[in-house]
């Protein structure tokens, strides 16, 4: 079998659907902090109506703080009020949750992200990252290019 045709298995197979929210209106501290604590690199945000509707990563988060410059010593952050729904992404690349892993490999290669977001209908209920596609390669031993 190819490589390809190994990865003919659903999204759902490898994507978590215990995705951590925070609300649109959480201070960008607070979401540094659950990252940390949870030890992964996105969160979903969700909005008012508790749907999906954006993305935070451990990079947006970074690229939002405030550095204050001292010719004494090293740069300091700086506290932020800022919020998530100031800084997220709006634009999340999905798959269905019935999609082969090939084609959410093909997604994130193309748009050279390392998550997409699983969806179900309309709605979104998953996410499938780089990780869990490892998982998948090596659950399949696969030697040959994707």
């Amino acid at each position: 079998m190819s490589a390809s045709g190994r990865f003919d298995e659903q999204a759902q197979a490898y994507a978590s659907f215990d995705v951590e929210t925070v609300p649109l209106d959480a201070k960008l501290h607070d979401v540094a902090t659950l990252l940390t604590r949870r030890g992964v690199t996105a969160l979903a945000v969700a909005g008012r109506d508790t749907k999906i509707v954006g993305m935070l990563s451990s990079l947006d988060v970074l690229a939002a703080v405030e550095l204050e410059m001292s010719a004494e010593g090293p740069p300091r952050a700086l506290p932020t009020q800022r919020r998530a729904e100031e800084v997220m992404a709006r634009d999340l690349v999905t798959v269905d949750e019935r999609a082969p892993l090939v084609e959410a490999a093909t997604a994130m290669v193309e748009h050279r992200i390392h998550r997409v977001w699983v969806k179900s209908g309309e709605t979104i209920t998953g996410v499938l990252t780089v990780h869990d596609l490892m998982r998948a390669v090596a659950a399949h031993r696969i030697e040959t290019p994707l």
